[in-house]
């Protein structure tokens, strides 16, 4: 693939993107090309008329490619801001939501009065919640769990040495812990899921009527899970 300006190149990639139907092609191009130069935007605004080199065209391209065919900006990049902090994504999890920042900030203000705060987070995925409720919660002791090895590799590279003694990431033999502390640990099968899941929300949006949070909360959770395919 021939060398191209800074300028040709986004050119290129967002009538690319603006064809696939994403929402927002300029902005996307500007920061995929921004990312894969390890860049800031400024430099792209100020450095239209450089030349990229043949290498950086291609690979640039090659995001492009893959954006267009509907992988998510946040597994190209390999990251994702989440209450101001950034972490590392892969598709060995799931990409932390901003509706989630909903659910950390009430478990924090919940929990401010509590000295030493014992958490567990079951499915931690990229370990977003559980990092931010230690930095949030500098007291607290959070368990982080999750069944894919993948994820608790990806989860327990976000925990730096100032947060190890606070953060414990572990498969899920440790709920045994947890069950012999009198908590009760229910285990569901898929099939189970999928027949509870519609009896669920519609009591959960039952209990919380009148409360335009948990409304919002419950909205963005269902159009996830039918992005998914995990409710129709």
């Amino acid at each position: 693939m021939r060398s191209a300006s800074i300028k040709e190149a986004l050119q290129s990639a967002s009538l690319q993107l603006r064809e696939a139907e994403t929402e927002a092609p300029r902005r996307e191009a500007l920061l995929l090309l921004a990312a894969s130069l390890n860049r800031p935007l400024a430099y792209l605004y100020a450095h239209g008329d450089d030349l990229l080199s043949e290498e950086e065209v291609t690979f640039y391209q090659s995001w492009i490619d893959r954006r267009c065919c509907g992988e998510p900006y946040a597994y190209l990049c390999g990251e994702r801001e989440f209450f101001g902090l950034p972490f590392y994504v892969t598709p060995a999890c799931l990409i932390p939501r901003p509706e989630t920042e909903l659910l950390v900030e009430a478990a924090a203000q919940g929990l401010k009065d509590v000295s030493t705060p014992e958490i567990l987070e079951v499915g931690t995925g990229s370990g977003a919640i559980a990092v931010t409720l230690a930095v949030l919660l500098p007291g607290a002791r959070v368990t982080a769990v999750d069944v894919s090895a993948s994820a608790l590799a990806v989860a327990a590279r976000e925990i730096s040495a100032a947060l190890r003694q606070h953060i414990l990431v572990s498969d899920a033999t440790v709920l045994a812990k947890y069950e012999a502390k009198g908590c009760e640990i229910i285990r569901f099968s898929a099939a189970d899921v999928a027949a509870a899941r519609p009896k669920a929300m519609a009591a959960w949006r039952t209990a919380t009527k009148g409360d335009a949070l948990a409304t919002k909360i419950l909205d963005s959770q269902v159009a996830f899970m039918k992005e998914l395919g995990l409710l129709s």
